[in-house]
């Protein structure tokens, strides 16, 4: 949790949950930010932990790469999104105004599906430095999946953070402190208990378990529970290592960085070189790229409805088996491969498509298209439930796809025609002529006719 000004307190703990968001005032060319080591003693190991200062406010990290810093995703947000990436510092060394090396930050990148709500995960980030500080050796961070034979294991967790979590007080010097995880959720490992914790000050900074005899980072610390009284959880580097951390490492720090220069002939390893590939970590976003551009912005995620490959964050469009005419975010499958063929929800099912390839598809069928049961307005794609049948309807003619069996098109307020059952209906619109409500239903569905084809968001 990175250290923040009280004036954000009920702001950030509305957003954080059990985030424990106080903190001291920092100096006032640093901005607002949320994680102590409670409990545990000063240290001057571990060099390649690094104290973050920048307009997000003060939070901790791991030089991973020799100008790359691992953190989490609250530390650098809000500077992302204030277009200050390009200020602050990372210092190293024991701290308390005793520091080795002190480096300029050139840029941040923050996990793209972060929502600001520390709890929700994907709570990790990179700070790419100005350039390598001297005498400081990166340490890994661990790719491979944890599961629960990890519950008992104890790691070393350390940061710059406060010591008190109610005072706020004994920020700024590097701690350490030995905790038990009790919890291996999806993307957070639970660790601490009430006097040995996390605090603010803490955040970003690492979770070591040694792998193979070296002090490697497996979580970083993320979040905790209020004045830091009880437990914490640190944002697992193994969950989302594959969603484009790796890739902007390698840009940042690769073989081939990211530097201006394309060179084809050399050997990048798993991501080609970004100055040589459009849709690489180039800065620019591309369209029609067969695999996720990390420059461009998040886009339709599994289920989401859509009409091209661009809209979805898997870049796989796909039809519904009900209705080619609808599409939606979906990804390939394996019939054979393990249950369900790989697939997760929402996308349950291994099902093959049109053209003969499978992708993952919702089972029961694909929620909100036409015909689907529905309760309200919302629970359809078109924005519209039949009121006598409870089924999502769909606008109709006028050059737009036929309606499927068993629905027929049939004109359901002035001028407005909708595919409803074969047995004839309408969608509870007032007819025309009665009373002028037959010009109210149409305003109902011209709206819709405006508005329902938007993509469902989650």
């Amino acid at each position: 949790m990175a250290m923040a000004r009280r004036g954000a307190l009920a702001l950030s703990l509305a957003l954080c949950g059990l985030a424990a968001c106080i903190a001291e005032p920092v100096p006032e060319d640093l901005g607002e930010s949320s994680a102590a080591i409670i409990g545990g003693s000063p240290t001057s190991d571990h060099p390649a932990v690094g104290m973050i200062e920048s307009t997000t406010g003060l939070c901790s990290g791991t030089l991973v790469a020799p100008e790359v810093v691992l953190t989490a995703a609250h530390c650098v947000k809000p500077s992302i999104d204030s277009g200050t990436t390009g200020q602050g510092r990372v210092s190293f060394g024991p701290g308390g105004g005793d520091f080795f090396a002190s480096v300029g930050i050139a840029d941040m990148y923050a996990h793209r599906y972060y929502q600001e709500v520390v709890t929700s995960g994907y709570d990790i980030a990179l700070i790419r430095l100005e350039e390598a500080p001297e005498g400081v050796t990166p340490l890994p961070f661990n790719t491979d999946p944890i599961d629960e034979t990890w519950l008992d294991r104890q790691v070393e967790v350390v940061g710059f953070g406060v010591t008190d979590g109610e005072a706020q007080t004994g920020a700024g010097v590097k701690r350490q402190v030995h905790l038990t995880i009790d919890e291996v959720g999806p993307d957070h490992i639970g660790i601490g208990y009430p006097g040995r914790n996390i605090c603010q000050g803490d955040s970003g900074g690492p979770a070591f378990y040694q792998i193979d005899g070296v002090d490697t980072v497996i979580a970083v610390n993320s979040y905790g529970s209020n004045f830091c009284m009880n437990r914490s959880y640190g944002a697992r580097t193994d969950s989302h290592a594959d969603e484009g951390l790796l890739e902007v490492l390698a840009a940042w720090s690769g073989p081939c960085p990211r530097d201006g220069t394309c060179d084809e002939s050399a050997d990048c390893g798993e991501f080609p070189d970004p100055d040589c590939d459009g849709c690489g970590f180039d800065g620019f976003c591309l369209a029609g790229c067969e695999r996720l551009d990390l420059d461009c912005p998040v886009a339709g995620l599994a289920g989401d409805f859509c009409s091209s490959n661009d809209e979805c964050e898997s870049r796989l469009c796909a039809p519904a088996p009900e209705d080619e005419h609808v599409m939606y975010c979906s990804v390939p499958c394996d019939p054979e491969a393990g249950p369900n063929g790989g697939c997760e929800p929402p996308l349950t099912v291994c099902g093959q498509g049109p053209g003969g390839e499978y992708t993952c598809q919702f089972n029961g069928g694909t929620p909100g298209i036409q015909g689907a049961p529905c309760t309200t307005g919302d629970d359809c794609r078109s924005g519209v439930c039949h009121e006598e049948h409870d089924i999502c309807i769909e606008q109709c003619g006028d050059g737009l796809p036929e309606c499927r069996d068993p629905f027929v098109c049939e004109e359901v307020s002035s001028g407005v025609r909708a595919c409803v059952p074969d047995e004839g209906g309408g969608c509870g619109c007032a007819a025309p002529g009665a009373g002028g409500g037959g010009a109210t239903g149409a305003l109902i569905l011209l709206g819709w006719l405006l508005i329902g084809r938007g993509r469902r968001r989650r």
